[in-house]
């Protein structure tokens, strides 16, 4: 199938979608037996399509289609099938930019396709960044910005990284490809060298530094993956300082927020963004921040561990928090020992 073909097939399908999408009545139309066998059906012919068209050119092709569809988006059905679509094409497209060693360009333009995907899923103000749909494709995203850094590895690469994962900061998988970057970039670092890493790995240490202490309780860090964070503070000195004062102070915060009338945490009302009405994390903030000295205590750095414990015991000693207090004992009493 030539490339104009395969245009012409893509743009009829996406008519389809369209003309199902802005039916009379939508929500009967959208999920009778038929229409979704042939929402489907489109969703596969696309997945078809992606394989036939390569480089560049897929990349375009999807993002105008993307721009067309943009007032969809508040349909959760077609919207669904549409992410599924794109996220396997545009794996697809970025295996074919490195396996045919195209320019960085045609991945960048991929990653693009991430990237507005998950912009225009926020524009719904009943959209989190717990939403299932923006964790998945988020970590379709970081797969793939995975592959870029290991086969690029460039100082430039990584410094196009830093500034996606900065436009993700308002949610966790900002801050994971942030962590990442870190742990691919520091295991080529040589151990007598771990003190004096390179300008990207300060520029990270820092911004993360400041977003943790302008947002606090509501700082999206503390949903990142903790494997990942103890990964990194195992390999990085500064970071670990930086990452247990962050817990420290979080803890101090905690024991602030904390009154004898209420086990829960009050979030302060600035923080209403990142805590929607509907997505408020069912995990209390100090049983996430335990998750965090879990994985720490867990690690093979000897160092990191021993400070991990002796923060949490001087914790546990000298906090009012009892809900923190006990937790905190039990895990002590599970690894410590």
């Amino acid at each position: 199938m030539s490339q104009s073909a395969a245009k012409t097939v893509l743009q009829n399908i996406f008519t389809f979608a369209t003309i199902v999408a802005q039916a009379e009545t939508p929500a009967v139309t959208l999920w009778n037996e038929e229409s979704v066998i042939r929402a489907l059906q489109w969703a596969s012919y696309c997945r078809q399509l992606a394989d036939r068209l390569c480089g560049r050119q897929l990349a375009i092709t999807l993002e105008e289609r993307l721009k067309e569809m943009s007032h969809l988006m508040d349909n959760h059905f077609l919207y669904n099938l549409d992410l599924q679509f794109l996220a396997q094409s545009v794996t697809i497209l970025i295996e074919q930019c490195l396996t045919a060693s195209r320019s960085e360009l045609q991945f960048s333009t991929a990653v693009t396709v991430h990237m507005n995907i998950l912009k225009d899923r926020m524009k719904s103000c009943t959209v989190s960044h717990d939403d299932p749909m923006v964790k998945e494709h988020g970590r379709l995203l970081m797969e793939n910005l995975t592959l870029w850094m290991e086969a690029d590895g460039s100082e430039r690469c990584k410094i196009q990284i830093v500034k996606i994962a900065k436009r993700l900061s308002w949610c966790s998988t900002g801050w994971n490809i942030l962590l990442m970057l870190m742990a691919i970039d520091m295991s080529k670092i040589e151990e007598s060298k771990k003190n004096h890493l390179g300008h990207v790995i300060n520029v990270i240490v820092s911004w993360f530094t400041e977003e943790t202490r302008a947002l606090g309780p509501a700082c999206p860090l503390w949903r990142a993956d903790p494997v990942l964070l103890a990964s990194v503070a195992q390999r990085c000195t500064c970071f670990c300082e930086f990452y247990l004062s962050a817990l420290e102070q979080q803890m101090e915060l905690l024991e602030v927020s904390y009154s004898s009338q209420s086990t829960c945490l009050q979030y302060p009302k600035e923080c209403s963004y990142f805590w929607r009405s509907r997505e408020k994390p069912d995990i209390p903030l100090y049983a996430v921040i335990l998750q965090h000295f879990l994985h720490l205590l867990q690690t093979e750095d000897g160092v990191v561990k021993k400070k991990a414990l002796a923060l949490v015991s001087l914790k546990t000693k000298c906090c009012v928090f009892s809900a923190w207090t006990d937790l905190a004992k039990d895990l002590i009493r599970n690894l410590a020992y």
